[in-house]
């Protein structure tokens, strides 16, 4: 009781800060779900990586922005065009994370400032985006798949290699392999020039995936040919 009647003041101001937040988050919470994202600015931007990379962020509250999180995940995809605050355009090359923090650390590696967190997407310039090459044409005679490479891959299982297509399909999406050339392969299972084509455009894409299969790191293009 002593303690209490000595520090009744401060233990109201902090109820009165505890309520005070409660109502604050609830209110920030309910605005989140009525909100039409699509009406606006979700405040993305560019950022220029000292490796080179673009990456585009879009900051939200992790505790009151939930949908909002949920929305930008849902309509900013692999190949989908956005323009940057100077009219350039870029595309989307794939999802880094949906939980990014920037942080910025001194020369001992203690963080100096941490903002997050951020959807963050890699993009790269229009023009240098690959563009679907995996083409049927069957006008005439056998099937001719054109994809400007030549190199041969020995002969893999059709049905196997169709099923690891459609399992790993969303981790090479997410690592710069296009759907529509995904898609493909998966749509003509028993087709082997397809296969081989697959694995000639993304061969250096594919060896940098790895999967674990039974405890066993192995790279996805490795799996795709076994």
């Amino acid at each position: 009781m002593e303690f209490l009647s000595q520090n009744w003041f401060g233990l109201l101001v902090f109820i009165a800060l505890a309520m005070g937040l409660y109502h604050l988050t609830k209110k920030e919470k309910e605005k989140d779900g009525i909100t039409d994202y699509s009406k606006e600015d979700l405040g993305g931007r560019f950022n220029n990586l000292q490796n080179g990379d673009t990456w585009l962020m879009f900051e939200y509250n992790k505790i009151t922005q939930q949908r909002k999180k949920q929305y930008i995940l849902e309509n900013y995809f692999q190949s989908m065009e956005v323009e940057n605050e100077h009219g350039y355009l870029y595309c989307i090359s794939e999802l880094i994370s949906s939980d990014y923090y920037d942080m910025v650390c001194d020369k001992n590696n203690n963080i100096k400032s941490k903002t997050g967190p951020y959807v963050a997407y890699k993009v790269i310039p229009k023009t240098e985006m690959k563009q679907p090459t995996i083409n049927i044409d069957r006008s005439n005679g056998p099937v001719q798949v054109a994809t400007g490479n030549s190199t041969a891959y020995q002969y893999v299982d059709n049905s196997s290699f169709s099923n690891k297509i459609h399992e790993y399909k969303d981790l090479m999406i997410n690592n710069g392999i296009l759907k529509e050339d995904i898609e493909v392969v998966v749509n003509h299972p028993d087709d082997n020039h397809i296969k081989q084509s697959f694995l000639s455009k993304y061969g250096l894409e594919l060896a940098k995936i790895t999967v674990n299969i039974a405890g066993t790191m192995v790279s996805l293009l490795s799996l795709l040919k076994s």
